[in-house]
C-alpha cells in the first residue's frame, strides 16, 4: 500500500476522520487544532501511539504549510481515500 509521508492511505482516512479525545481541544477534528497544541503536546510525550503519530504528522504538516491543504481539502480527500479504500 502506498505511504504518504510515512502515513498508509488508511492511516491517512483514520487521522482525518479522527477528533481530539480529550482536553481542551476534545472534540475537534485533529487536523483543526491549533500548531500549538501539537507542539505541546508532543513536548509532553504524547507522541507513542496512533494517536501521537497523527499528532507527529500535523506538526510537520504546519511546519511545511500543508496543513492548509488537509484543512481545506478534508472532506474530498475523506471521500476520495474511501473510495479507494473500498477497492
Amino acid at each position: 500500500m502506498e505511504q504518504i509521508d510515512g502515513l498508509s492511505k488508511t492511516e491517512l482516512y483514520n487521522m482525518l476522520q479522527m477528533k481530539m479525545p480529550f482536553g481542551r481541544y476534545g472534540g475537534r477534528y485533529l487536523v483543526n487544532i491549533p500548531y500549538e497544541y501539537y507542539s505541546w503536546c508532543i513536548k509532553q510525550g504524547m507522541d507513542k501511539n496512533e494517536l501521537g503519530k497523527f499528532m507527529r504528522f500535523l506538526y510537520q504538516a504546519h511546519l511545511d504549510g500543508s496543513i492548509d491543504i488537509l484543512r481545506g481539502q478534508r472532506w474530498n480527500l475523506v471521500k476520495s481515500l474511501q473510495r479507494e479504500l473500498k477497492e
